[in-house]
């Protein structure tokens, strides 16, 4: 009886990558996203920026449910997620 018990490697892997490049491949990718809001391109270090001055302001004031809703939001941006409607941002 033949029974499955996984998988065997036959070449070796790859060497990890190196931190340094994965650091610089974030901030390329960083530099080279950008955003399209009312009708104009807003680069991701800008929106970013915005949404770290904006999450302080919350924060200042105690408002911790709107504090995490501008981190996750920059989370969002930059994973390639879509900005909410303006309306879903007004409601928070």
């Amino acid at each position: 009886m033949n029974r499955w018990v996984g998988i065997v490697s036959l070449r070796e892997t790859a060497p990890p990558t190196p931190v340094h490049r994965i650091a610089l491949a974030i901030a390329a990718a960083r530099n080279r996203t950008s955003y399209r809001l009312a009708g104009q391109t807003v680069p991701y270090a800008r929106m970013r920026s915005a949404l770290r001055t904006l999450g302080k302001e919350h924060a200042r004031h105690h408002e911790w449910g709107r504090y995490e809703y501008c981190v996750d939001l920059a989370g969002d941006f930059f994973d390639g997620g879509h900005p909410p409607d303006r309306t879903a941002l007004l409601a928070h």
